[in-house]
């Protein structure tokens, strides 16, 4: 689960919405590692540190996105 964590979040630099497969997979990966003493923990922290980082960015980039369209089209209605 450590690895397919890590996996997901790589992929979600590309597809978005994959990084959230990648929290959930960590978090599961980092439950079961408490349980038993398997190695991975190092994978399944990278990829919850990755997946929320890509989270942080695309909803940083939406409401920057958001907030630029929301001022040009409120400037357009202004200046007609």
């Amino acid at each position: 689960m450590a690895i397919v964590s890590f996996a997901l979040a790589v992929l979600g630099c590309f597809v978005t919405p994959a990084a959230l497969g990648g929290v959930i997979c960590g978090h599961i990966a980092r439950s079961q590692l408490k349980r038993c003493d398997d190695k991975g923990a190092s994978w399944a922290l990278a990829g919850l540190i990755l997946s929320y980082t890509l989270i942080v960015l695309a909803l940083a980039g939406i409401l920057i996105f958001g907030g630029a369209v929301a001022v040009m089209f409120s400037f357009m209605a202004l200046t007609s």
